[in-house]
């Protein structure tokens, strides 16, 4: 038996307090606050627009939140968020692989969590004497604090929070990792072939390739010298004419005796032989007119060759020439391609036809490791729904048996889990909360039976339900929504219940929920000339009273709501 000296309330069970102390500074509308946990179950009251809403956000701030918009009492000076944490937080901190680099002394007896944010609109995050990521600060939270919003019990009619829940409850979540991966990588593979697929449709038809291929294949373009060939059918078409000016060469050089070029160099030399010995001088020339006269010899010789050569196949060759430049310009019309770019067309066909076949070898490699993939998340995927039908079955009870303690005691709830879905990363089934409130009204999903007030009670009831591997901070804004008189005090009993598994932090309005509480907070402004701020006190136990019958009576007040108060609180006692 455990008794808190501020509230006079004694309660049963261990005293969990992983939060030991949270800080705000110049947050918001809060100057300077300063609150420190000594129970696990505090009450947060206060009126409408008094603040409950911004002590929430600077919680959110804390966990990775977006800075808040009201702006701080002193816009120039910093702004910071702060929880002190026992230290079981090194154990938190040791299963998380973004905070390795951090080392907290083993003689801790506290550890710091802090967020600045500076006046350049920039935040720095602290843990101990470490500095941490936004994203390392998130993922430490999420294991540490989770805050509900107002409404948020709301998110329990989307039947993804209801798969969520189930699976948080079932704790099977080495299987939830294992069919996530077993998905990805399905889809992976999936993805890969299809891009595969893409780039096969992207080539020309096969068919087509494969003839023009084969009409290309009759060109023998890699023989061909397109230049060469040319030259071969001037040479060839030019041939008679060519003939022609060797014989007319051939006169030239030995014909007409008055004209030869060989005649007439022999009479040159025999003219100018006779006058050597008085012109010795003419001797050099004469041997050039020799030296050229022999050289004429032998052109005649050349050009004679020229002209008896055999020139009966020649007629035939160029007929072959004409015919191959004929096919290939025919074959070039065909494609749209110039003559002298058919090779490297030639070879564009063949790189299509090789990526042709590669896309169809990865496409069916693909093919094959897929369905093994799809085999193996289907297995994994097959024993999540298993452990999820029997997490159902067991879920469903504990919250059955738990709905007379909230004033339910004539309603059913029933989990349905199916594996019918489409496959995702959660695997193959549809998760349906059903429920019925009143006798003789058959069960439907939530948002077709449940009013607010009864789908507050669930989501409380889930969340009170759910095991965690470690102690947490749960905050709750409002979650006794929809409900008043006895339903809420069974509410305000079962946070009490819970605490001894969690700390709460409730912000309520409600007199019964209050009246619950193990320490509780009052927040509250304050209005100083032209400057506004937000406080949170925390309250003894006769202001605990006298807060629980403002509550009661909604106005000022009186002798009649105090005892009322004090009645409702020593009943919960």
């Amino acid at each position: 038996m455990i008794f808190s000296k501020r509230l006079n309330i004694n309660y049963v069970g261990s005293l969990p307090r992983l939060l030991q102390r949270i800080t705000i500074s110049n947050f918001a509308l809060f100057s300077d606050v300063s609150l420190h946990l000594t129970d696990p179950f505090v009450v947060v009251t206060g009126e409408t627009g008094a603040g409950k809403s911004l002590f929430i956000q600077s919680l959110r701030f804390l966990s990775g939140g977006k800075k808040p918009t009201t702006p701080p009492p002193d816009p120039e000076a910093p702004s910071m968020v702060s929880c002190f944490f026992s230290a079981d937080l090194r154990e938190i901190i040791s299963t998380c692989s973004e905070l390795d680099h951090v080392d907290i002394p083993v003689g801790s007896e506290s550890v710091e969590v802090k967020r600045v944010l500076l006046s350049n609109g920039k935040s720095k995050v602290m843990l101990g004497d470490y500095t941490i990521s936004q994203n390392a600060l998130k993922v430490l939270m999420s294991h540490v604090m989770e805050v509900n919003a107002q409404h948020q019990h709301l998110d329990v009619l989307a039947p993804k929070h209801q798969t969520v829940l189930l699976d948080r409850f079932g704790g099977y979540d080495d299987l939830l990792t294992t069919v996530a991966s077993d998905y990805r990588h399905w889809q992976s593979l999936l993805s890969e072939q299809k891009k595969w697929a893409l780039k096969l449709a992207e080539l020309d038809d096969r068919e087509q390739l494969d003839e023009t291929k084969q009409d290309l294949d009759k060109l023998n373009l890699d023989t061909l010298d397109f230049n060469a060939l040319h030259q071969t059918q001037k040479r060839l078409q030019s041939r008679q004419t060519f003939l022609h000016a060797c014989q007319t060469a051939s006169t030239r050089i030995l014909g007409d005796a008055e004209v030869a070029a060989c005649a007439q160099l022999d009479q040159a030399i025999a003219d100018l032989g006779a006058f050597h010995s008085l012109y010795p001088q003419t001797q050099s020339i004469t041997r050039m007119l020799e030296e050229a006269l022999t050289n004429c010899q032998e052109a005649l010789s050349e050009l004679q060759g020229y002209i008896d050569d055999d020139y009966s196949a020649d007629a035939e060759q160029l007929s072959s020439v004409e015919k191959t430049l004929s096919e290939c310009y025919a074959t070039a019309r065909k494609y749209r391609q110039q003559p002298e770019s058919l090779t490297a067309y030639y070879q564009s066909i063949c790189d299509q036809l090789d990526l042709h076949d590669q896309c169809q070898q990865m496409c069916a490699k693909f093919g094959a490791e897929i369905d093994a993939a799809e085999k193996t998340f289907r297995v994994s995927a097959e024993q999540l729904s298993s452990q999820r039908a029997t997490a159902a079955q067991s879920l469903s009870e504990t919250i059955q048996d738990q709905l007379p303690a909230l004033n339910l005691a004539h309603g059913i709830f029933i989990i349905k889990s199916k594996p019918d879905a489409a496959p995702s990363a959660t695997g193959l089934d549809t998760i349906r909360f059903l429920f019925s409130g009143n006798p003789g009204i058959p069960v439907a999903t939530l948002d077709q039976c449940a009013s607010g007030g009864e789908l507050a009670r669930l989501a409380l009831l889930l969340a009170a339900s759910i095991p965690a591997t470690h102690r947490k901070v749960m905050i709750f804004d409002e979650a006794d929504v929809g409900v008043s008189g006895k339903t809420a005090t069974m509410i305000g009993k079962l946070f009490k219940q819970f605490s001894q598994q969690h700390q709460i932090i409730c912000l309520t309005h409600s007199p019964q929920v209050t009246a619950c509480g193990l320490q509780h907070w009052h927040v509250e402004k304050e209005i100083d000339g032209t400057q506004t701020t937000t406080m949170v006190k925390e309250l003894d136990a006769d202001a605990h009273i006298a807060e629980v019958a403002r509550l009661l009576s909604g106005m000022d007040i009186s002798p009649e709501s105090l005892a009322s108060a004090r009645q409702l609180c020593q009943a919960i006692d």
